[in-house]
């Protein structure tokens, strides 16, 4: 009787488990504002290495920008990299780079995320990888008037290539916890 009763109530669950989820998640209308991501630094370079990485960052990246009721441009990779290529930039952009890029792409937010290896402990006799400290900073700059409207960051020590996409993912954790403590509200200007 209690396995029928188990059984039964693993099948309702399941049925309803849909709607549940449907429900948590609300759209992101057209005419919310346009948030863009830009990613830059060592730290990303050396430690996201595997595709795997770099869709877990864009999951994470998709969150924060329907955290912050905005939305993606499905188009932003090819307005961006045709922007890149009329304005070279040399090492981290400033935020002039970063607004003209934005207007560029028709975006409303910028946000920049720039993973540093602050300290460097090459590879020796007992470990064979790099290892050091992360600290990965997101900054949110708003594209109409080039003000910084959000700073969150992030640091972790160990492996590069094992905590770069952590250290990553806690800086955008980070950015949720100082919007909703500042009371941020990213609107369309």
């Amino acid at each position: 009787m209690k396995k029928i009763l188990l059984f039964l109530s693993a099948v309702l669950l399941a049925l309803l488990a849909p709607a549940y989820a449907r429900a948590a998640v609300t759209p992101v209308p057209p005419s919310a504002p346009v948030m863009v991501t830009l990613f830059g630094g060592n730290g990303f370079s050396m430690g996201i290495i595997h595709q795997e990485q770099v869709d877990e960052l864009h999951k994470a990246t998709e969150s924060f920008v329907t955290y912050s009721g905005c939305r993606l441009d499905p188009d932003f990779r090819t307005k961006a990299d045709n922007y890149i290529a009329d304005h070279p930039m040399m090492g981290t952009p400033s935020a002039d780079w970063l607004v003209g890029m934005g207007k560029a792409v028709g975006a409303d937010y910028v946000n920049y995320m720039n993973s540093n290896l602050d300290s460097f402990h090459t590879p020796g006799f007992f470990h064979t990888t790099v290892e050091g400290m992360i600290t990965t900073t997101l900054r949110t700059i708003r594209v109409s008037d080039g003000v910084t409207v959000l700073t969150a960051n992030a640091s972790q020590e160990g492996k590069i290539e094992k905590t770069s996409l952590p250290c990553a993912l806690a800086a955008f954790e980070n950015a949720k916890q100082v919007e909703k403590e500042n009371h941020i509200i990213f609107v369309k200007k």
